[in-house]
């Protein structure tokens, strides 16, 4: 594996579950802005890990494209995960909902969407910049 995808790897995944642990704990509830914070972030590594990943693989492919299309899709199983959660699972156990409603879903996707935009323009500066 790629250096720098392992290294990003080793602190992306237990920082991922401190912040869904933390979670848990219904910070998104106590610190303003947690919640978007956690899914521009969620974006920004996806695109990061999916680019780095193909890099690696010297596939010839639209990077960015596909980095994004694993975005949207992941992004989407999540949501639909929090959905299954609090709709199937949450009446059988005392459990907090996630979702907020289809509101809440939106600006989820869309904070996911905007780090992952972020990180393709940084991409895409630094290839102009290189060629």
């Amino acid at each position: 594996m790629q250096k720098k995808l392992k290294i990003f790897l080793i602190i992306a995944i237990p920082f991922f579950v401190i912040v869904h642990y933390l979670g848990c704990w219904k910070y998104y509830y106590y610190i303003e802005g947690y919640d978007k914070l956690v899914h521009v972030l969620a974006g920004a590594s996806v695109v990061l890990a999916v680019y780095w990943f193909l890099e690696e693989r010297a596939i010839k492919v639209n990077k960015q494209l596909i980095s994004l299309i694993a975005l949207l899709f992941i992004t989407f199983c999540w949501e639909v995960y929090e959905y299954l959660i609090d709709n199937v699972i949450s009446p059988y156990f005392i459990l907090t909902p996630r979702q907020m409603g289809p509101i809440d879903t939106l600006a989820d996707t869309l904070a996911a969407f905007a780090g992952a935009i972020i990180i393709l323009i940084w991409f895409y500066l630094k290839e102009r910049n290189r060629g």
